[in-house]
């Protein structure tokens, strides 16, 4: 049976509270999921408008991806967040509303998490991409 136990060692200062836990430790997987770098498009292809927008539908693409591997975001182990440093994005704004659709995301289950600012990303409308790690 998998478990997977959260890492928070008293001895490393937790910067950010709940937003994210130091490490997650996955004993006997069945299989582990990999996911590709997510970004806020919808179906049909049109990018959100704002990073909230984005977000959601990024949000809801996962869970579409967890869902046909037969997980769910309690399965989700790490997260790399990649924010588009890009001169007509407000980084600054996009990490707090990122950090509050984390928290509403995950709630209380948050994964290991890491990020960065980038000077671009594929296209310039992306706010961010998100790239995820799941296990079952």
């Amino acid at each position: 049976m998998t478990e997977i136990t959260e890492i928070r060692p008293a001895s490393i200062h937790d910067e950010f509270g709940n937003l994210y836990v130091h490490a997650k430790k996955v004993s006997n997987p069945k299989s582990v999921l990999y996911i590709s770098g997510q970004v806020g498009v919808d179906s049909a292809g049109n990018i959100g408008k704002s990073c909230k927008e984005q977000l959601d539908l990024a949000w809801n693409n996962v869970d579409s991806i967890l869902a046909e591997a037969g997980m769910s975001k309690r399965n989700i182990i790490d997260v790399f967040v990649f924010f588009n440093g890009a001169e007509q994005h407000n980084v600054e704004e996009n990490k707090g509303v990122y950090a509050e659709s984390v928290l509403d995301y995950f709630g209380d289950d948050v994964p290991a998490m890491s990020g960065l600012v980038g000077a671009g990303l594929w296209l310039d409308e992306f706010a961010f991409e998100f790239k995820l790690r799941a296990a079952i």
